[in-house]
């Protein structure tokens, strides 16, 4: 756990800053609506202390969980994210070295299972009670000159350079008109 807690980037960061605790619930709410089995490096440092693992495959599932818990709520681009990934790569190097599981070359590591009474309480915590937020937005597309693109798909006589120099005209004059309609993202 210290060599996890003290990990840092090739610039001499420290990576763990955000895994130490978890997320505060009242500025990331979302969070704990989205990951059902919330940890956190000091959370499993605490189990670890207390002899809550039986085995380091136990102590490395949860150290895995707490790094895919980070990986599904940020961005792939974030820093959180990339951080996760700078903890995964310390542990992937330090756990074969020492879990005794790793003698056995089928042995493979996951993330502690989420209980499926846990997944049931974030899913009916996510449906909304007024009917918004129950299932995919639905977006309507509408198109001004459905007609002329019908046209534009038929068999052409043109050489094949003109066809696609004509499909690219037709694909970026849809994504404009798509992307200058309202709710377009």
């Amino acid at each position: 756990m210290k060599l996890l807690k003290k990990s840092q980037d090739k610039n001499g960061r420290d990576v763990a800053t955000h895994f130490l605790d978890l997320p505060s619930r009242t500025e990331y709410p979302d969070y704990y609506q989205q990951t059902p089995m919330p940890l956190s490096l000091n959370i499993v440092d605490d189990r670890l202390n207390q002899g809550y693992y039986e085995t380091m495959e136990n102590l490395e599932s949860d150290l895995k969980r707490l790094i895919q818990n980070a990986k599904d709520y940020n961005s792939s681009k974030s820093e959180v994210f990339e951080d996760a990934e700078r903890l995964r790569k310390a542990m992937s190097n330090f756990m074969p070295k020492h879990n005794p599981a790793y003698l056995n070359q089928e042995y493979r590591a996951y993330p502690t299972p989420i209980p499926q009474q846990l997944l049931d309480r974030i899913r009916d915590s996510s449906v909304s009670t007024n009917g918004i937020g129950s299932g995919p937005e639905k977006v309507k597309l509408v198109f001004k000159s459905a007609a002329s693109r019908r046209q534009s798909q038929a068999i052409s006589t043109e050489p094949e350079d003109a066809v696609n120099s004509g499909m690219q005209k037709e694909q970026l004059s849809l994504l404009d008109e798509l992307s200058s309609q309202d709710d377009a993202m």
